[in-house]
């Protein structure tokens, strides 16, 4: 009867009684929320498998960076490559002035072919002859020797002077003599004599010369000495050219890792030969497969690091030394086990961890122990169930004690 004679009042009667219908039924609406609690981000406590990561940002590093050098002072004549060129081992790099070196090459020959000819004419002619001389000196000593006898038969016969018989003892001594002398010419011009070692000496000595002006020679073309890239040219073609004064620096092809700083909290999970994953920044879609394969004996007291390097088994082309990496190591894996994401402990690298459970729409604190620490989410070895709710750590409107409407959210 109440409401048949609201509707019979007029128009503007009615307006009022709607709102304030709308202004009660909103009312109850907002104390039944303020009952329920404020809306919040949450997460529910799952069992799964958990892999324990490092993560770190790094750089790539070629294993053979090798800087090539002249091993001595010149002018850089000729310049065969630039930077970014791929070469192969033995490849022409650069090429220094030189005249110089050719005019003491071909100096060095000559002298070679002048100690062979001496040698050859020793062997060919000088060794013969002095075997004549020696015999012709042999024959003209048994002559005087000869005469010398029948000078003695004439002078004690009283037919010839004292003076005749000195002079054919005299013509003995001088064969004699001869002969000597004929003997120790042909002795040094055999094989074993003194004249032919000098010789052979001197043509040792040239070959020996020659060796030496050409591996100097050879130093004026600069060879790469293995196959990789050239990453930096630091000559052009009049420059000076020094010892130890780099001219070209290449990375060994295929020959890359990746070296990284972590903090030295980790060390303890570190290991040699642990997988691990890396990706470049310009091509952060692909991981590459790597391998921890060095951990460095000493911690950075400054930063509190250590260095360690991964090879790259299989690094694809586009990979560079210098360029900038996400590192990625897997240090454990648990099966199993009961998870949470990161964002939903606080305090996570203190002594005490804990979480804030939504337990009967009240937010209530859960101290929690945590075991291996993984990319994003955490173990929990004690103070929570699977299919509990844990509100996010970031989230304000949640207080201990306050009613709270959980709002679950993705792992991802």
């Amino acid at each position: 009867m109440f409401l048949a004679n609201i509707w019979t009042r007029p128009a503007n009667h009615k307006l009022l009684v709607i709102a304030a219908l709308a202004v009660v039924v909103s009312a109850i609406y907002l104390a039944f929320r303020l009952q329920e609690g404020a809306q919040v981000r949450a997460f529910v406590v799952e069992r799964g498998t958990l892999a324990q990561t490092i993560v770190a940002t790094g750089r790539v590093e070629s294993l053979a960076r090798i800087e090539v050098a002249a091993v001595g002072f010149g002018t850089v004549a000729r310049v065969f490559v630039n930077e970014g060129d791929h070469v192969v081992a033995g490849q022409r790099l650069l090429e220094l002035d030189s005249r110089q070196a050719r005019a003491e090459w071909e100096q060095a020959k000559a002298n070679l072919v002048t100690a062979q000819a001496r040698l050859e004419q020793l062997e060919a002619v000088g060794a013969p002859l002095a075997a004549e001389a020696e015999k012709q000196a042999r024959a003209t000593l048994i002559l005087a020797q000869t005469k010398f006898e029948h000078a003695q038969e004439l002078f004690r016969g009283g037919h010839i002077g004292q003076s005749q018989l000195d002079d054919a003892r005299l013509s003995v001594e001088i064969a004699q003599s001869v002969l000597n002398s004929a003997l120790m010419t042909a002795q040094s011009r055999r094989a074993a004599g003194s004249d032919y070692k000098l010789a052979h000496a001197s043509v040792e000595e040239a070959k020996a010369r020659l060796k030496l002006v050409e591996a100097q020679l050879s130093n004026w073309v600069l060879l790469s000495p293995v196959a990789g890239t050239v990453i930096t040219r630091l000559t052009e073609v009049g420059a000076s050219a020094q010892p130890g004064k780099p001219l070209l620096v290449l990375v060994q092809q295929g020959a890359l890792r990746a070296v990284a700083d972590v903090d030295e909290k980790n060390l303890r999970y570190l290991k040699q030969g642990l997988s691990a994953w890396i990706s470049a920044d310009a091509f952060s879609t692909e991981r590459i497969p790597a391998k921890l394969d060095f951990i460095a004996p000493t911690v950075d007291a400054a930063r509190g690091t250590v260095q360690i390097k991964l090879a790259i088994p299989n690094a694809p082309p586009y990979l560079r030394p210098d360029m900038t990496m996400a590192l990625e190591i897997v240090v454990g894996n648990a099966n199993q086990v009961l998870s949470l994401p990161n964002g939903a402990v606080h305090d996570m690298n203190s002594a005490k961890p804990w979480v804030m459970v939504a337990s009967n729409g009240v937010a209530e604190r859960r101290d929690v122990t945590l075991g291996l620490k993984g990319e994003g989410a955490v173990e929990v070895t004690s103070g929570l169930s699977a299919g509990e709710v844990v509100i996010a750590a970031s989230e304000l409107k949640a207080a201990l004690g306050s009613r709270v409407r959980p709002a679950l959210a993705g792992r991802n």
